[in-house]
């Protein structure tokens, strides 16, 4: 079974300045004050002009670009962490949801890892998290 997500993670005040400036994206209820907008390439793509918004948006709060692809226990995790105009970026790194989920304050719980702990793989495909119930309300 794969596993596949493209999107940005963040607080509410950082995906609602960016959905502001995209109103076709959704955001999507991660875990408690966590968020994601999940990149479908119908609705959005991740391109430089996309990258400029999101420095400019982390100068309000931290935000991140998270793709991870996977089947049969071989892929890949991408993230790049903005804050303060700045971008830090986890290359190829097998546990950068992780790393970008504890900067975001996440603490794995019971023998979980903070992947687990906020429930990323509820959904196999990005196009899912669309067609979810997490649907953040404040959109409608």
């Amino acid at each position: 079974m794969g596993y596949h997500f493209e999107g940005l993670l963040g607080k509410e005040k950082s995906l609602k300045a960016f959905q502001n400036l995209h109103p076709e994206c959704q955001i999507v209820n991660l875990h408690q004050d966590l968020f994601v907008i999940p990149f479908v390439e119908e609705k959005i793509q991740k391109t430089d002009s996309i990258n400029s918004e999101i420095k400019k948006i982390s100068q309000l709060d931290k935000i991140a670009y998270l793709e991870a692809c996977f089947h049969g226990g071989r892929g890949y995790q991408n993230a790049e962490l903005y804050e303060n105009g700045l971008c830090r970026v986890f290359k190829d790194d097998r546990n950068a949801f992780n790393k970008i989920l504890k900067i975001f304050e996440v603490y794995a719980k019971w023998f979980k890892d903070e992947f687990d702990t906020v429930n990323f793989g509820r959904h196999r495909k990005t196009e899912d998290w669309l067609n979810s119930e997490e649907i953040y309300q404040k959109n409608l």
